[in-house]
């Protein structure tokens, strides 16, 4: 499979993590993996989501989220776990890596009080895709707070 690198389209490593992770997913279930789409554009990467959901359930951003190891997306999930606060680690995340990896996604902190913030993460592109997107970079985020030197308390996610 050739990456298709027009607009909008995500980077090859995104979608192998993603590849991977449905594969696991189908293993897990006993279930033999679904073939891959011929080209990484989003149509295309919508249909075969939508077959993988339709087995594996609802939830799939989520349990792909989760499945996806630090290290999954290279250099990226090191350089963004191996900062020493979460404000450091998701302002490296949206300057240096987020929109390279997934064209089109944004990320901002919104402070709320004192003590909460909001992140809040959006994307343009493909309307159908976006959703479970968004999911997949918000379960990561979550799942990798914890490593950070200082963690925090995860008081929401919605």
């Amino acid at each position: 499979m050739q990456p298709d690198r027009t607009e909008h389209q995500l980077d090859p490593m995104v979608t192998a993590a993603v590849f991977g992770a449905i594969d696991r997913a189908f293993n897990r279930a006993g279930l033999p993996s679904l073939p891959r789409p011929a080209t990484t554009r989003l149509p295309d990467l919508y249909a075969y989501w939508l077959k993988a959901a339709a087995t594996l359930g609802e939830d799939l951003a989520l349990n792909v989220a989760s499945d996806i190891p630090v290290g999954g997306l290279g250099v990226v999930s090191y350089a963004v776990v191996s900062m020493p606060n979460l404000g450091e680690a998701l302002d490296t995340l949206a300057r240096d890596y987020l929109t390279k990896l997934i064209p089109g996604m944004s990320l901002r902190v919104v402070p709320v009080t004192r003590e909460h913030v909001e992140v809040r993460i959006s994307a343009e592109g493909d309307p159908a895709m976006t959703p479970y997107l968004e999911e997949i970079a918000l379960g990561m985020i979550v799942k990798h707070l914890p490593l950070l030197q200082s963690a925090i308390p995860i008081l929401a996610v919605s």
